[in-house]
């Protein structure tokens, strides 16, 4: 097909695509390469840079770019989720993805992960294309490493191009609170005391209160969080954030009761829903904490305690 001709057929289709759009059909769409489109790496990450909600992984803020690693290399973009304290290491590469890419995300992560240890980090893999082969790579590695693998894509419709974002694998699951199966170098409260005190405290303040009602309450140290026990059975958990807070779970057997969040509503304290795998029976609600604002509302924090106990045994 000579030049004129395929011109002519480009053209023909942008017609009936056109038309078939006043008509309210479903039209046809093609993808167009990123550098084909005349844009280069530079401009897909000042895309995530300027509205990172775009690869559709989470409410996220930007942080940094082109962060500054030990090894001399540098991070592609560093995002935030405000409310979990997560961090997103993301590395960006036009074209199919290939060992160097995976290899370079998996070591930001794990830096920035050393750095911050206290906090969630996803190690982000973007680029335009997946094969077969480094998926199944990827896909091995997420048992033990939390990766998420994004696919961009410039799509075009009727003369109109848009970058599209889609997740290929987000299968890492953290293990679950509730099982508190994972083993650790057992921590003393030293090791506490020193890494974040405040949420040592925190939890300290909610046995506490909790104790006029469940005398059999106690905590249990993991390096990675604190856990509230009643009875033997881990109801809620404490982890360390940021600004000498720390985020309290409440996990409830089956959908979070709207008494728990109407409470906590009316004593104008924030709460969220935790995420869980799709498909989970446990469902979590937290709150960002401290020992004062506990003792300040012991009444409630302990109702909270009952509904989620209670919740396990009907």
């Amino acid at each position: 097909m000579n030049y004129e001709t395929q011109s002519e057929t480009q053209s023909a289709n942008f017609t009936a695509n056109r038309d078939a759009l006043k008509n309210g059909d479903v039209v046809l769409a093609k993808t167009v390469s990123i550098q084909a489109a005349g844009y280069n790496e530079y401009w897909l990450q000042d895309q995530i840079w300027k509205n990172p909600s775009i690869l559709n992984i989470g409410d996220l803020v930007p942080v940094e770019k082109e962060r500054r690693q030990p090894s001399g290399g540098r991070l592609d973009i560093l995002l935030k989720d405000p409310d979990e304290d997560t961090m997103y290491e993301v590395e960006v590469m036009l074209g199919e993805t290939d060992e160097k890419h995976i290899i370079r995300a998996i070591e930001y992560w794990d830096c920035e992960m050393r750095r911050l240890p206290h906090r969630k980090h996803y190690a982000v893999l973007l680029a335009e294309h997946v094969n077969r082969r480094f998926f199944d790579v990827i896909y091995r590695l997420s048992v033990g490493v939390p990766i998420i693998a994004i696919q961009a894509t410039i799509v075009e419709v009727a003369g109109k191009r848009a970058l599209h974002f889609t997740t290929i694998l987000d299968a890492y699951q953290e293990p679950d609170d509730l099982t508190d199966q994972i083993t650790y170098e057992k921590p003393d409260e030293n090791y506490w005391a020193s890494e974040s005190a405040w949420t040592l405290e925190a939890a300290k303040a909610f046995v506490g209160i909790l104790k006029p009602v469940f005398p059999t309450a106690e905590y249990r140290l993991k390096k990675d969080r604190i856990s509230i026990l009643l009875d033997g059975e881990i109801y809620m958990t404490f982890k360390t954030r940021g600004g000498n807070r720390a985020r309290i779970t409440f996990w409830f057997s089956e959908g979070v009761p709207q008494q728990a969040t109407e409470e906590l509503d009316k004593a104008k304290i924030e709460n969220k829903r935790q995420k869980v795998a799709e498909g989970a029976k446990q469902q979590g609600l937290y709150v960002f904490t401290d020992g004062k604002l506990i003792k300040d509302h012991a009444a409630l924090f302990v109702k909270l305690a009952e509904l989620a106990k209670a919740s396990w045994e009907k």
